[in-house]
């Protein structure tokens, strides 16, 4: 069928519609008698257009399987090193000796995040390495002091002070003695991992004079430590050991010995024990501070000797206790020790 038949069927009208299985479109230029048509089959039209789809399905599922593939290796490349990384976690075992190895990646964030795994458990290790030779310190300063005050001359020198209150029937004093005596071995052998309070400390030191007293009624001991001092948390059995050595090398027959507490700036406190004795020598405190400095090696280095070792022991208590912050001071007036306040 020509145009002009087409137009005369349709009645000459213009727009779009659908015959004969084909699209057509018709318009008037310009209102004139002249008409423009344009045609195409229905099969042509949808065949462009289904191919179109076509086209547009594929490089969406091609696109599709790009992405997953990437995501895939992208995964992969993120997820190994994980694997590593936790697999090496898994096989920590501190107790074996068995340490973090750090797993090496192209990846920045992991890197850092296995670093950091690396160094915790280095400052874990090390922590843990404190806290037991802290605790081997502590049990072997416990033996060291309660071996102290179980050595023949102080318990066979308390016992026989006691028979001779018992013959001058001094009961009430033998009660308070033998109470003094079970207190301390009580205190000695109570189980402190974070310290005691000061005043705690100064009880077992007066429970000690008190008993010591009795063998020397002539002896004075001074306190002089402030209020301000007496919640301080320190290690155990520092002072004691301290007025132990004094009550050794003071004047004998009229013993003085003077404890001294004092805050001092930065938050930090010393206690200083004095006596009536001679003092160390020069020799004899460069000889105890040798002996403080070797100790810190390890336990092993804690002689079981019980003479010379008090004075060792109380710096390695501190040491442990503290760390940096702590003062120890052995000179002919004295002994002054401190740390800072926890």
């Amino acid at each position: 069928m020509d145009g002009r038949q087409f137009l005369e069927e349709i009645d000459w009208k213009t727009g779009s519609f659908r015959k004969d299985g084909y699209y057509n479109y018709v318009y008037k230029i310009f209102n004139s008698d002249i008409y423009v048509l344009y045609t195409i089959s229905i099969f042509s039209y949808y065949n462009k257009l289904l191919t179109f789809l076509g086209i547009a399905i594929l490089f969406f599922l091609v696109i599709t399987v790009l992405m997953v593939a990437v995501s895939y290796r992208v995964a992969r490349e993120i997820s190994k090193p994980i694997h590593d990384v936790c697999h090496e976690l898994r096989r920590v075992d501190l107790a074996q000796g068995i340490r973090y190895q750090r797993v090496d990646t192209d990846i920045l964030e992991l890197d850092y995040l296995s670093n950091s795994i690396g160094e915790l458990n280095e400052k874990l290790e090390e922590s843990m390495h404190h806290i037991i030779t802290l605790k081997d310190f502590e049990i072997h300063s416990k033996l060291l002091a309660l071996q102290a005050q179980m050595q023949p001359h102080f318990l066979v020198n308390t016992l026989t002070t006691m028979g001779s209150m018992a013959e001058e029937g001094d009961n009430r004093d033998i009660a308070r003695m033998c109470l003094n005596l079970t207190q301390m071995f009580r205190y000695i052998s109570a189980e402190e991992s974070t310290g005691v309070r000061l005043f705690e400390e100064m009880k077992h030191v007066n429970r000690y004079v008190d008993i010591m007293k009795e063998r020397f009624p002539n002896a004075q001991v001074e306190t002089d430590i402030p209020l301000e001092m007496m919640n301080i948390r320190v290690p155990k059995l520092i002072i004691q050991p301290l007025v132990e050595n004094s009550f050794k090398y003071c004047n004998r027959s009229k013993p003085y010995i003077r404890i001294v507490g004092e805050l001092k700036e930065g938050d930090c406190w010393s206690i200083r024990v004095t006596d009536n004795g001679a003092g160390f020598s020069e020799s004899k405190a460069a000889e105890i501070l040798k002996k403080c400095e070797e100790s810190m090696d390890g336990v092993n280095s804690l002689s079981t000797k019980i003479d010379g070792m008090g004075l060792v022991n109380v710096y390695v208590r501190l040491q442990l206790f503290y760390r940096e912050e702590v003062v120890y001071e052995v000179n002919q007036e004295g002994i002054v020790i401190g740390g800072k306040i926890l």
